[in-house]
């Protein structure tokens, strides 16, 4: 009996596991080109800041000068990428609004593709 509940279990074990991984995830990913330019940006960020101290660290600067001047590049830096971020961010989410208002007057009109070709 207890062989036939292992088997009963191993057999219902794909089957939950392909029922998790059809579920979609809970939240909705960003569009691509946010996504790279989110990651960029950061990427920028850090380096700027990492490479601004440690050339003022080789010129001799001492250790607090070097890390203020890190810190004011990845500052200056991060409020102009922010900015432009902002800026893409705001044209995706107006197109995005612009598509759904298209397909919500086409949905109520009642007009489909069949219907205009026809």
């Amino acid at each position: 009996m207890a062989k036939k509940d292992n088997d009963k279990n191993t057999a219902s074990a794909p089957k939950e596991n392909e029922a998790k991984a059809s579920t979609p995830p809970s939240h909705p990913s960003l569009p691509y080109i946010l996504d790279f330019s989110f990651s960029v940006s950061n990427l920028m960020i850090l380096l700027s800041g990492v490479i601004v101290t440690t050339l003022s660290l080789f010129v001799g600067v001492p250790l607090i000068h070097a890390v203020i001047r890190g810190g004011l590049t990845m500052l200056g830096l991060g409020a102009v990428i922010w900015l432009l971020n902002y800026y893409l961010s705001n044209q995706v989410l107006q197109t995005i609004i612009k598509d759904f208002q298209k397909a919500s007057d086409s949905s109520v009109t009642g007009d489909s593709t069949v219907e205009k070709q026809a």
